[in-house]
């Protein structure tokens, strides 16, 4: 089970540190680490790997928020 398996890609992160990310993300896995970025528009973008696969699923039902369009978070598995 690759790394690209148990990876998801959050966007809208404006504002959240590497901890911050972590302490939400460990709420539905394990959390191996936290990359933080931007996108091709200078938007604040961050990885996050987690110890298993089903971390990365859990995350996306559960931590995905587009009906907050303007803040909230886009969590989407890695492609």
């Amino acid at each position: 089970e690759g790394p690209e398996r148990r990876s998801v890609e959050v966007r809208n992160v404006r504002g959240k540190t590497e901890d911050a990310l972590r302490a939400s993300f460990a709420a539905v896995g394990a959390v191996e680490s936290v990359a933080t970025g931007e996108d091709e528009r200078n938007a604040p973008t961050a990885t996050v790997v987690f110890a298993e696969e089903l971390g990365a699923i859990r995350a996306v039902e559960e931590l995905n928020d587009e009906v907050n369009w303007r803040f909230g978070m886009r969590v989407r598995l890695v492609t």
